[in-house]
């Protein structure tokens, strides 16, 4: 393995296991025009694709992580959006009655969404864990795809 491979993939996880340490701030979420606010309708109507990824129940072994009954809540790392693609990056946790927020599940997700006759669909998405390069986020044959919503950490 290069060293310069070695360190990328270092950078990634340092950087995301400090998003999931309790009481450290967002290091991706932007500030900006390209991130919704919470509780914005696209907000919402991203978070419920992305929920796809995640059975309400244990009935069968679908692969895919389990919550216990509960709706999906996420703690977003990064969420842009432009030209009806979005890049979101996040966790689902539970919130419980004092606020605070507890990990559900051990899998975290990178995802591509595109808007597709008004709904938003999950077009490639991640586990954590995969180290991704640009090329790897950027859907095949997507000319237009707008670079600004991909995470800061290629930069």
């Amino acid at each position: 393995m290069s060293t310069s491979t070695l360190l990328r993939r270092s950078a990634f996880l340092f950087a995301w296991f400090a998003v999931l340490l309790p009481g450290t701030q967002t290091m991706w979420a932007a500030d900006d025009a390209l991130t919704p606010p919470p509780g914005s309708a696209t907000r919402k109507a991203v978070c419920d694709a992305m929920r796809t990824l995640y059975p309400l129940d244990d009935d069968g072994d679908t692969g895919k992580p389990k919550v216990d009954g509960k709706k999906v809540v996420f703690h977003i790392s990064h969420l842009r959006v432009k030209d009806g693609w979005a890049v979101f990056s996040g966790s689902p946790v539970e919130v419980g009655a004092d606020g605070k927020e507890k990990m559900v599940v051990d899998a975290a997700h990178t995802a591509v969404l595109r808007l597709v006759k008004g709904r938003w669909k999950v077009v490639k998405d991640w586990l954590h864990g995969d180290v991704l390069t640009r090329e790897e986020m950027v859907p095949k044959g997507e000319k237009a795809f707008p670079l600004e919503i991909l995470p800061n950490w290629y930069e």
